[in-house]
């Protein structure tokens, strides 16, 4: 099984997306501007591509900063 680590930053309108191997050292993905409000909703989603098996994650250390 292959663990990838997803960690997506916003300051302002500015998104900073990156992934990592050991949670330690991280890729920036990609970078985008989004204009939204100042509140917004966060959820985890699991996604593959593999044919009609089932898919399972569990998600650890999972944390939301901000007011």
């Amino acid at each position: 099984m292959l663990r990838h680590w997803l960690k997506i930053q916003r300051f302002g309108n500015q998104f900073w997306a990156s992934s990592s191997f050991d949670g330690q050292v991280w890729f920036l993905r990609f970078a985008q501007t989004i204009p939204m409000g100042e509140c917004i909703e966060v959820g985890l989603v699991l996604n593959g591509s593999f044919g009609n098996g089932e898919l399972s994650a569990t998600f650890a250390n999972v944390s939301v900063q901000g007011a």
